[in-house]
């Protein structure tokens, strides 16, 4: 049990500038997801899908070695896809949220920030890698 917990910290940790900005969209969109009125529809389900592709991206590991699946290395069809899904979808989501009295004031903002950062993150991984992806110790 020691070695699987072991294990679960070693793929978890931050070793790289991306995995920051992972951990850093998780976040935000777990607080627009908490914060969004209830009468919404739509816009939390694309905070949720923001979650599944913050993991997704996360648990593909180094150069897409925790997911040998062709197209999600750094560079990869698959990444792309998932880092404009991290840019787009928070975006749409600031969009379709309606404010209902004082109910939703932080979920916009936080959307629009989950938006900008995975906008930022999507344009270094393909313009940048070796600054985004360098490992470093903590």
């Amino acid at each position: 049990m020691e070695d699987l917990g072991q294990q679960i910290v070693a793929v978890l940790a931050p070793n790289s500038l991306a995995d920051f900005f992972i951990y850093l969209i998780f976040i935000l969109s777990i607080v627009a997801s908490a914060t969004i009125p209830e009468k919404n529809v739509q816009a939390p389900y694309l905070m949720y899908a923001v979650l599944l592709f913050c993991i997704i991206d996360l648990l593909r590991g180094d150069n897409g070695q925790g997911m040998p699946v062709m197209g999600f290395d750094n560079t990869g069809f698959g990444t792309f896809l998932i880092h404009i899904g991290m840019f787009a979808l928070p975006l749409i989501a600031a969009g379709l949220v309606r404010r209902q009295g004082r109910k939703g004031g932080l979920a916009v903002p936080a959307c629009l920030l989950a938006g900008l950062f995975g906008g930022i993150y999507a344009v270094m991984s393909f313009l940048a890698p070796e600054v985004l992806y360098g490992t470093f110790t903590l």
